[in-house]
């Protein structure tokens, strides 16, 4: 999973754990709230990159 964030292992336990926020992920995701379903798949998929 860490990978697939392009985030060290470290970094990931340590939101897993609760010891640091995500911070620039919580602010995508509240943008993505306030997104239509159809609006959010698009959106996703429009900057997925693998």
């Amino acid at each position: 999973m860490a990978s697939n964030f392009g985030i060290s292992m470290r970094t990931y336990q340590d939101w897993k754990l609760g010891r640091a926020k995500p911070q620039a992920a919580a602010t995508v995701m509240t943008m993505l709230g306030s997104l239509e379903d159809n609006e959010i798949i698009r959106t996703v998929k429009k900057n997925y990159r693998s």
